[in-house]
């Protein structure tokens, strides 16, 4: 196409860019239909499925979320743990119950899967001790 006063036409505004995002990272029409031909596995230790059910866990577990979220800003829990730690504080506090606690721990053990993206190994990423000269 070729242009010859210059190229007239605006940019998508922001708030587009957003609301696709968001359209995105929910269970939608519009990430089923991005989707739909996306093979993954519904097995937490496939490589394909664990992200996939992290996205639902966090989806299914978002107000447990919000309450933790609200516990911390509070001082109820340590606004810095995660994993057991953070279901182990917001039990102790009485913030969740045993039932969602529970859930609250398989959600947080897929999140962490998740995140965790370092390709090496644990060996691999350890100084090695200085050879005496």
């Amino acid at each position: 196409m070729i242009f010859p006063f210059g190229n007239h036409y605006k940019r998508p505004v922001d708030q587009l860019y957003q609301a696709i995002a968001e359209s995105m990272m929910e269970p939608s029409v519009t990430r089923e239909r991005h989707t739909f031909l996306c093979y993954w596995k519904d097995d937490p230790n496939d490589v394909t499925g664990h992200m996939e059910l992290a996205f639902r866990a966090m989806k299914t577990n978002r107000e447990l979320y919000k309450k933790l979220s609200k516990a911390e800003k509070r001082g109820d829990i340590p606004p810095d743990l995660n994993g057991e730690a953070l279901v182990a504080a917001a039990l102790e506090a009485k913030i969740v119950d045993a039932a969602e606690a529970e859930s609250l721990q398989a959600c947080e053990a897929l999140r962490i899967t998740a995140v965790a993206v370092d390709q090496f190994a644990p060996e691999t990423l350890r100084r090695k001790p200085k050879e005496a000269r």
